[in-house]
């Protein structure tokens, strides 16, 4: 009996684990208002980067520094700042608190870092609209 609690408990969070798109969406131990403004904010610094890199950057042929945009760049800060704090705060009470840093550091060095890297800007900007839409969509 003992055998089969420590193996159904390994498999629930294994489980866990591997559906963390489905747990964010369906289950109710995620606080789902601090998602929605992370997602909220994530939407913002999009926006920002938009706005700079495309309107400013190639409309208007302006040099894309801090120099040229620091109250820009401090938004986007502090807007990280809240993204960074609201999913941690949403994912915490499911995953626990290490658990939850341990999936936002991965998914900030091991996806969004390597796709600023190696995707061109015009792409990053229709693959982060493409896949914010999707995301939405789905997040009801």
């Amino acid at each position: 009996m003992r055998q089969y609690l420590i193996i159904t408990s390994l498999s629930q969070t294994r489980n866990t684990e591997i559906n963390l798109f489905h747990n964010i969406i369906h289950s109710p131990e995620v606080k789902h208002e601090w998602f929605k403004i992370g997602l909220a904010s994530s939407i913002a610094i999009m926006g920002i980067k938009a706005y700079l890199e495309l309107y400013q950057g190639k409309k208007k042929k302006k040099k894309v520094e801090y120099e040229n945009f620091r109250t820009a760049t401090h938004a986007s800060i502090v807007l990280i700042l809240i993204a960074w704090i609201s999913f941690h705060k949403s994912l915490s009470s499911l995953y626990g608190g290490f658990k939850t840093f341990l999936i936002m550091i991965g998914f900030g060095f091991g996806v969004l870092l390597q796709a600023a890297l190696m995707i061109p800007v015009w792409g990053q900007n229709i693959l982060s609209v493409v896949l914010l839409t999707f995301f939405l969509q789905q997040y009801k």
